[in-house]
């Protein structure tokens, strides 16, 4: 299931199509964001058919967000050799986060809340599945 979360992150920010020209920046997003916990659906026609949740148990994940709008994205699985780490630049427009990398672009609802939570909200859709994703992440 692990690879599931990780997998859908990926092709929502390798395939998302929303652009954004803002170059303003979140002052309270600025730092490290270790990965907490995550929650996906899976609709067709509406209809719910699938969720799962997933906790940071055996992955290593988190955003590092700098002050010159730069980004860097790292996760690994304890129990693979596998690596995964994308750079790229961030934005913030109202509660809207906007990632860029390898010529791509995603988008997230964002709020940062009392307890120091990073929350992402993301929907999309892939092979005829629509998901709706709520990651959280803890500042380190």
């Amino acid at each position: 299931m692990e690879k599931l979360f990780f997998s859908v992150f990926v092709i929502t920010l390798l395939f998302g199509c929303s652009e954004d020209d803002s170059t303003s920046i979140d002052s309270e997003l600025i730092g490290k964001w270790n990965f907490v916990s995550s929650n996906i659906k899976q609709y067709e026609d509406n209809e719910l058919i699938w969720e799962g949740d997933d906790s940071s148990d055996g992955l290593t994940e988190y955003y590092q967000f700098d002050s010159d709008g730069s980004f860097e994205y790292y996760s690994r699985y304890e129990s693979e050799d596998e690596l995964e780490t994308i750079i790229g630049t961030y934005s913030t427009e109202g509660d809207n986060l906007n990632l860029s990398a390898e010529d791509q672009s995603v988008s997230f609802d964002y709020q940062i809340n009392q307890k120091v939570e990073l929350v992402l909200y993301n929907e999309y859709s892939v092979e005829g599945s629509d998901y709706e994703m709520t990651s959280i992440f803890e500042k380190e």
